[in-house]
């Protein structure tokens, strides 16, 4: 394979229209993020979704153009859970974790840990109940160096959360 020379200058124009580009877009999003930091902002931007009725050019205008918000935002805002205890298992090569989901009042009001059967220890999972809680998802941030483990306890919220959800069949529910 032969290899080319590319100038410095060359170098030196990409990175600066790279550089370019990015803060472009961030000055043209930084509207919609800071609506989406507040629970007013993201509520007015899911009411408003698909809407065109304000200006483009102003920051009102670029948060209620917004495609869509995130998926996590999206579930959270619309899933009124049934009241219980709902039970999720979530494994993987390493073993299993059980799961016990507590909603009150229709929202995620505690998570724990029942089981846990993984060759790996728990190490890193103390901080991903109350994501679960806060975010009203089982949407949690990935663990480092517990990888395995957060991915099988995501997998046990989810389970149990689709057993609360409206309509779902209950057979784990105490």
């Amino acid at each position: 394979m032969a290899r080319t020379k590319v100038s410095r200058k060359v170098v030196a124009l990409s990175g600066s229209a790279i550089v370019a580009i990015y803060t472009v877009g961030y000055v043209q999003t930084q509207a919609a993020a800071d609506a989406l930091a507040t629970p007013a902002g993201l509520a007015g931007i899911l009411q408003s979704s698909g809407s065109a009725a304000t200006s483009a050019s102003t920051p009102e205008g670029l948060a209620g153009r917004m495609l869509a918000p995130s998926p996590a935002a999206r579930i959270a805002a619309r899933i009124s859970y049934r009241d219980g205890t709902y039970l999720g298992t979530g494994s993987n090569r390493h073993g299993s974790i059980d799961v016990s989901v507590v909603i009150q009042g229709g929202r995620v009001a505690n998570v724990s840990l029942t089981r846990m059967s993984m060759y790996y220890r728990a190490h890193g999972l103390s901080n991903v109940a109350d994501q679960v809680v806060a975010r009203q998802s089982a949407e949690v941030d990935a663990v480092s160096g517990a990888t395995f483990s957060a991915g099988a306890f995501r997998e046990a919220v989810r389970r149990a959360l689709a057993q609360a959800e409206p309509g779902a069949d209950s057979q784990s529910r105490s």
